[in-house]
């Protein structure tokens, strides 16, 4: 894979990426702008799959830092008594 770095003006980006796109299968053009987003058009539309992820990759991290989940039902189902 060759990368060229191509510095042009502004209002000459979409026609300049448009003609290199044209140019053959083995030549792609992009801009830093167009790849940011489609980051974020594909984050958006896996947003619930990948915040699911990240909350199942939290909850395993602080289940090993802290050593598990301890829940003690005689202390949750008994009244206080003064």
């Amino acid at each position: 894979m060759v990368y060229t770095m191509l510095h042009i003006a502004p209002e000459e980006a979409s026609q300049t990426e448009r003609e290199l796109n044209k140019a053959g299968t083995r030549t792609f053009a992009f801009d830093v702008g167009s790849v940011t987003w489609m980051m974020i058009a594909s984050l958006s539309s896996d947003f619930d799959y990948v915040l699911f992820i990240c909350g199942f990759m939290y909850s395993l991290f602080l289940d090993f830092v802290f050593g598990g989940l301890e829940l003690e039902p005689d202390s949750l189902c008994t009244p206080y008594v003064s």
